[in-house]
Parts: C-alpha cells; sequence; structure tokens
C-alpha cells in the first residue's frame, strides 16, 4: 500500500515543507530522507533538512 506522508519543522507542524509518497513504513522513509546518501544532492529539501540537523533539530514525518 503506497502512503502519502508530510515533512515539517516541528516547530512549525502547519508549515509543511515536503509531500511524498512511500511502500516503506514512514520510519523508514524518515531514517532515509536524513541518510548522508540522499543528503548528497543539492535540492531545495535536502538544503532544509541539512539546516535543520545544524541546529539539532530532526524534521517530523507524518501521515496525510
Amino acid at each position: 500500500m503506497v502512503k502519502i506522508y508530510k515533512l515539517y519543522d516541528p516547530r512549525f507542524p502547519d508549515d509543511v515543507k515536503y509531500v511524498g509518497k512511500t511502500k516503506k513504513s514512514l520510519n523508514e522513509r524518515l531514517s532515509a530522507h536524513l541518510s548522508n546518501y540522499f543528503l548528497e544532492s543539492k535540492t531545495h529539501k535536502n538544503n532544509w533538512v541539512k539546516s535543520l540537523l545544524c541546529d539539532d533539530i530532526k524534521p517530523l514525518i507524518s501521515l496525510i
């Protein structure tokens, strides 16, 4: 089953930064988003995730 999810900053839960789809569990997908392999490419989402991680904040994921 495909799941639609959102990534957001825990400080601003109403400000959705990314919407995606996955067949994996949400925890597995979030781990992938936070992995160095995925963060190597320079995308808007990755730059946002890296900026959060620099402030010791992890993005949150939730089902839509």
